[in-house]
């Protein structure tokens, strides 16, 4: 039983000191371990999610990209500015029915997952009736734009139902974490779980035709194991390249 609730709720069993019978850990011993574990801010609430309650993959196996890694192990923060002007620009263009920019991250990450055997499940932080829970939108690298931004709202409209299910949060390769609306820019100790966290928009100096200039942007931060940094690393570089070239996204 300890087990299994340490897999869903993404806590390593070998780090616990149990309190039964010769120092077997329990479920109790597991829950605790849970509530304990180091909270990262959600955007749209005051309150905080626990790192581990977002952790994507089962406690024996941590994955970013194609990278497989033990729990417990050092892990890093890796951290990437990206222009949002062409996006920004291109949801003007689209209108009252343009996806959110946190939609164009799923399908980056989809985008830059397809075909590396992790699969393309993208969990997504969401505020729910009985706390955070991360639900995932599958098939992400395979879905238009709209798809993605149709299912996340069908999602959060489950989450504040309390209708999410094990099967809604299994299967994700990472979850996004948006902190752009708590005007959060970047977080930092959230290793242990594979997380992309999405800084607030804010206008950035950047030299465009040899001429300093004012451009939105914002930073993202992607959490992953010291065997995972190569592959995190390129799949970073790929998220900024699309959401910087947001019509790739759209076709």
């Amino acid at each position: 039983m300890a087990r299994r609730v340490a897999a869903r709720l993404g806590v390593d069993l070998a780090a616990l000191t149990g309190s039964g019978p010769r120092g077997r850990v329990l479920k109790t011993d597991v829950a605790a371990a849970a509530r304990s574990a180091s909270a990262v801010p959600v955007a749209g609430s005051a309150h905080a999610v626990s790192a581990a309650r977002l952790q994507p993959a089962p406690a024996a196996a941590l994955t970013v990209g194609s990278a497989q890694t033990a729990p417990g192990a050092a892990g890093f923060s890796l951290e990437v500015d990206v222009d949002l002007a062409a996006a920004i620009e291109l949801r003007a263009r689209l209108g009252t029915t343009a996806p959110t920019l946190d939609d164009f991250v799923v399908k980056a990450c989809g985008s830059a997952l397809r075909g590396d055997g992790a699969g393309d499940g993208i969990a997504v932080a969401l505020a729910g009736r009985d706390g955070f829970v991360a639900p995932v939108v599958r098939d992400a690298a395979a879905r238009s734009l709209s798809s993605i931004a149709a299912e996340i709202r069908r999602l959060a409209e489950r989450a504040q139902a309390g209708a999410v299910t094990s099967d809604d949060v299994a299967g994700a390769a990472l979850t996004v974490v948006s902190l752009a609306d708590r005007g959060v820019d970047r977080v930092s100790g959230a290793v242990g779980a594979a997380l992309l966290c999405v800084g607030a928009v804010r206008e950035r100096p950047a030299v465009v035709d040899g001429t300093v200039a004012a451009r939105p942007g914002c930073t993202l931060t992607l959490t992953c194991e010291r065997d995972a940094l190569h592959d995190a690393a390129a799949f970073l570089a790929a998220v900024r390249t699309a959401l910087e070239a947001p019509l790739t996204l759209a076709l």
